[in-house]
């Protein structure tokens, strides 16, 4: 009988919330997806494209 095994593996960094949401780190995903924008004006654009009714936005002061 064969196993069936998944791996779980991240691409960028997944953190947990003290509530339990899941979190990952703009500057990460922004380096992850090689865009040729800095990261400001990147950032800028995103966030104007999302539905923050749905979306909770934490800043991190680096």
């Amino acid at each position: 009988m064969e196993k069936n095994t998944t791996e779980r593996f991240e691409l960028i960094k997944i953190n947990q919330s003290n509530n339990g949401e899941q979190i990952i780190s703009a500057r990460e995903l922004h380096e992850f997806l090689k865009s040729k924008q800095d990261f400001s004006t990147w950032i800028k654009k995103e966030l104007k494209h999302m539905d923050l009714s749905k979306t909770k936005i934490l800043r991190s002061i680096d």
